[in-house]
């Protein structure tokens, strides 16, 4: 797999070669924000969490950017734009159907657990979900995990 930093060149490169400036603008973004990861974390190797974390971060931005227009009255479309783009880089999320049933096989291997161990299960689907090559929302696994061991 190619290097997420050299990945990021490649397409701003292209961004500027083919002068599609919203491209430009979100990958000079998120060379700015890996670099700052560096800058920030030098015994850490940018890996695919972090590369994934620092997506993330960007994204709850461009969130919240968009939720200020919206409330503005004016358009999101470049936030949308932005959000899809981030979103690439970013594992599928899971439906709820399947991390559901992650969740009752897990609660179901550790013998129906109580909620003292709720943070346990949690845990368990989170790995179970994320080694499955999905992105796992841990506040969406947690409200099903208390929705199922009340």
């Amino acid at each position: 797999m190619l290097n997420f930093k050299e990945d990021i060149v490649t397409k701003l490169k292209e961004s500027m070669i083919s002068k599609d400036s919203r491209r430009l603008s979100i990958y000079r973004e998120i060379k700015s924000a890996v670099t700052l990861f560096e800058k920030d974390n030098p015994q850490t190797n940018l890996g695919e969490r972090e590369f994934q974390v620092v997506i993330k971060k960007l994204l709850s931005q461009h969130e919240e950017s968009k939720e200020t227009l919206i409330k503005a009255g004016r358009t999101t479309e470049d936030e949308d734009f932005f959000m899809n783009v981030l979103n690439e880089y970013l594992p599928p999320a899971i439906s709820d159907e399947r991390t559901r049933i992650i969740v009752d096989d897990v609660i179901f291997s550790l013998g129906t657990p109580d909620k003292k161990k709720m943070g346990l299960v949690i845990k368990k689907a989170k790995e179970q979900i994320e080694s499955l090559g999905f992105s796992a929302d841990t506040a969406m696994i947690a409200n099903l995990v208390k929705s199922i061991l009340r």
